[in-house]
């Protein structure tokens, strides 16, 4: 989890004013806030309108880690994702060696599917990567009282 850069994590935010929700291949982003600063962000990207099949992703300022912030902005946006787009399939793509992130997908309930090797070449090297999942009724089953909202 890379730390928000000042200006450019904030140029990234005003550049969402133009979206819409569900333009696909354009992250939404929801920021991560506590004492009025930005500590991190999480993206969902919808990857195919047809197949109502999207990306989560975040990333939070270390120094911040281990207060749930990560968690209920990654709840956050499934919930938008799920209910107010009408989603069908999510995905996370996440770093093996990185623990505290892939346990973190499992809390909010996605399923681990599978390891992808050599999936990233980071600081010079090959790493392999997780790949978590979750589906629309997965979401419904751990939220029964949430209304299935609209569709893209």
């Amino acid at each position: 989890m890379g730390r928000p850069h000042g200006r450019a994590g904030r140029a990234a935010l005003d550049e969402q004013a133009w979206v819409s929700p569900g333009d696909p291949g354009v992250a939404l982003i929801l920021a991560i806030e506590l004492g009025g600063k930005v500590v991190g962000d999480c993206q969902l990207t919808v990857t195919s309108v047809g197949d109502r099949q999207a990306e989560v992703g975040f990333r939070l300022n270390p120094r911040f880690a281990g207060r749930g912030l990560a968690t209920r902005a990654v709840a956050a946006v499934l919930g938008f994702g799920y209910v107010q787009l009408g989603l069908h399939r999510v995905e996370a793509v996440m770093d093996v060696r990185n623990e505290r992130s892939w346990r973190l997908m499992e809390r909010v309930g996605m399923r681990r599917e599978g390891r992808i090797i050599h999936g990233s070449f980071v600081r010079g090297e090959w790493v392999d990567d997780y790949l978590y999942a979750m589906l629309d009724f997965e979401w419904n089953q751990r939220h029964p009282g949430l209304v299935e909202g609209g569709a893209l």
